[in-house]
């Protein structure tokens, strides 16, 4: 799509325009809309070389887990790396979902940590004391 010489129209309408028009009004960081940090970044060389900086930093420590992760370090690399490790875990999920009693006592003890982590938040924020704001809400169970 040929580009249209810009006729009154302002340098950040413009920006925003193709910028809209690259990514679309769907995208969900609506800051990157606001021009001001583009104009910015093409005007300001120190903020250029800070931004790059950080970006470059921030790469360097995405490709180092992505690196950990695809050796199959840590739990997230044994999970996605080994397929032994998703078949005993549905293997489990699988013997829960058919057996009653280890289906209540899941969903038992999921009810208690939903509890205990909305009481912990609630008081946690200072507001109304867990006991006068009644019970938390619990999941309904999946059949």
């Amino acid at each position: 799509m040929p580009i249209a010489p810009a006729q009154g129209r302002d340098q950040r309408g413009l920006q925003r325009d193709l910028f809209v028009q690259v990514y679309g009004q769907g995208y969900p960081f609506k800051g990157f809309y606001d021009t001001e940090w583009l104009t910015k970044l093409v005007h300001d060389d120190e903020f250029a070389r800070e931004l790059m900086k950080d970006l470059t930093r921030i790469t360097a420590s995405l490709a180092r887990v992505a690196e950990k992760i695809d050796g199959g370090e840590g739990t997230a690399g044994k999970l996605i790396n080994d397929p032994s490790v998703y078949e005993a875990i549905d293997d489990i999920l699988v013997g829960i979902d058919e057996s009653k009693p280890l289906k209540w006592l899941v969903r038992n003890r999921q009810r208690s940590g939903i509890q205990t982590r909305y009481e912990a938040e609630k008081a946690r924020a200072g507001a109304t004391p867990p006991e006068a704001l009644g019970p938390a809400p619990t999941p309904e169970p999946r059949e």
